[in-house]
């Protein structure tokens, strides 16, 4: 059913895309990682990602694991030792 006041052309195809929030942090995911900057970055620079569910997502589409995900996705900064962003040097 078209949206009141938006009439597509017949025969136009429309679409809606419903995500999870874990199906949206994954689909950004792979849109990052394919960026031409974070390639040549992973083929000859570094690469530092902060912390956060979004990027613990980025880390596991660029380098295909990341290492104590469960601590970077639960890191609140309540009194725990603030864990380093996530570094890796080409090579």
């Amino acid at each position: 059913m078209p949206s009141a006041g938006v009439r597509g052309e017949p025969g136009q195809m429309r679409a809606l895309f419903v995500l999870t929030p874990p199906e949206s942090k994954r689909l950004i995911a792979k849109a990052v990682a394919r960026l031409p900057e974070v390639e040549r970055a992973r083929q000859d620079g570094e690469i530092a990602i902060g912390h956060g569910a979004t990027n613990v997502y980025v880390v596991e589409e660029i380098f295909g694991e990341c290492p104590d995900r469960d601590r970077y996705l639960m890191y609140q900064g309540l009194g725990e030792e603030e864990l380093p962003a996530f570094i890796r040097q080409a090579g």
